[in-house]
């Protein structure tokens, strides 16, 4: 009974008071390592939003295939990895995509140590 109806016998929209936002916001967890601190500045470029939080979803926010291309170009020239598609799919906040970089990192660190002990040996 309380929902507004135009002429036609139809919900009025324009009536309709805006929806309360109180809930459904969740507070914003700022960055811890230098790499969630890199990775907000980059979705700072990419999403055009202020201050995203560590767990923010990068697709709730606006994140689509082409920004999320942008931000695979813009980890691997900064830290010359190759984060897949996938990788953002699976873990789209900063906090986790910053620790599969932190693990990307840490393979290559492994890598050029045994390639170093071969070199050596």
């Amino acid at each position: 009974d309380d929902i507004p109806l135009n002429v036609n016998g139809k919900v009025d929209f324009k009536q309709l008071p805006d929806p309360e936002q109180s809930g459904l916001a969740k507070e914003r967890v700022a960055p811890t390592t230098e790499v969630e601190t890199i990775l907000a500045g980059m979705w700072t470029e990419v999403l055009w939003v202020d201050n995203p939080g560590i767990t923010d979803n990068f697709f709730e926010m606006g994140g689509h295939s082409i920004k999320a291309t942008q931000l695979m170009s813009r980890i691997a020239k900064k830290w010359g990895v190759q984060v897949e598609l996938r990788d953002l799919f699976e873990k789209p906040t900063i906090q986790e995509l910053a620790q599969r970089i932190e693990e990307m990192l840490a393979e290559t660190q492994d890598e050029a140590n045994d390639e170093m002990e071969d070199f050596v040996l």
